[in-house]
């Protein structure tokens, strides 16, 4: 098989749509690959072999070994399959999200979707995921109060704030839909709150 064959194999490998075709796929390319074809994705890897030989000799244990030229090859193979999945994994989250491009969010997720990936934990944004939504839905408000016991309290607004005609120390009753159960509870203004509660 020549250079120009191997290439239009490569390229006429469609891209997995799911997880589930992703690995058969890179099984039957690697099962495929002969001494030739492994020569060929040498001379047309993605990742620079030099500098995949560069990284390997930062190991205390490899600056005086010597390293084979199979074996950076072999690296690069791994790591493209490695970059590969973990991409698929996060268009299949930024698909989820109805959105068209892939955001540093969706790759976090996508690695927290497998414990294949739990070793990358460290350097992924995790802040970031529960950022992560479509834009259609509204922007979402919080407020933090400790109490003096210690105690936290967390409110979180969803949609648009409801208008109340009070004032502070005036109470409000909320009825629950159904049920008909009642609560009572009190407006307080916080220190340092100048908006109008009316």
């Amino acid at each position: 098989m020549d250079s120009a064959e191997f290439n239009n194999n490569l390229r006429a490998d469609s891209p997995p749509k799911n997880l589930e075709e992703f690995w058969p796929k890179q099984q039957g390319k690697i099962d495929r690959m002969t001494m030739t074809n492994f020569r060929e994705v040498n001379r047309h890897s993605e990742l620079p072999i030099a500098r995949i030989k560069k990284i390997m000799k930062i190991e205390e244990g490899l600056k005086t070994q010597m390293i084979g030229s199979e074996a950076p090859v072999l690296l690069a193979k791994a790591a493209e399959i490695f970059i590969e999945e973990l991409t698929l994994r996060s268009w299949l989250n930024t698909q989820e999200n109805r959105r068209k491009t892939i955001q540093k969010a969706d790759v976090a997720a996508g690695a927290e979707k497998s414990e294949m990936f739990d070793f990358l934990i460290d350097i992924l944004p995790r802040d970031d995921m529960q950022k992560c939504t479509d834009g259609s839905m509204p922007a979402l408000s919080e407020c933090l109060m400790t109490l003096e016991n210690g105690q936290v309290i967390q409110a979180t607004q969803i949609g648009q704030p409801i208008p109340l005609n009070c004032g502070p120390g005036q109470p409000i009753i909320m009825t629950l839909p159904g049920s008909g159960d009642q609560q009572q509870f009190q407006v307080v203004q916080m220190p340092g709150d100048d908006q109008n509660l009316g």
